[in-house]
């Protein structure tokens, strides 16, 4: 399991934009633990800091489903980017561009 920083500003934005993406909305409620995400997601939009007590939980949600780099360069994907990866199969936003100009 990777280790999330849950201090980091972009981590915060991304948690608290889950919602707002069709995709990962969806994602957040098929989990078992839809209930403690929803809440987590609504306290950093409201606090701009991460609950303790839903680290685990969090985690694990992205443990799952965060690719853990990208599949055409194999470097990280910026969590500005992160939401896009995981609709389009894990490639960064330079991959992805450069494979919708080939």
């Amino acid at each position: 399991m990777r280790n999330f920083d849950f201090t980091d500003e972009d981590l915060l934005a991304f948690i608290g934009s889950m919602d707002e993406n069709q995709a990962l909305k969806e994602l957040l409620e098929q989990s078992d633990s839809a209930d403690v995400l929803r809440q987590a997601v609504e306290f950093v939009r409201n606090f701009d800091s991460f609950p303790a007590e839903a680290e685990g939980v969090m985690t694990e949600f992205l443990d799952d489903i965060c690719p853990e780099q990208c599949e055409g360069c194999c470097g990280n994907i910026p969590w500005s980017e992160m939401a896009e990866a995981i609709s389009n199969g894990g490639y960064c936003g330079h991959c992805q561009h450069r494979m919708e100009a080939e």
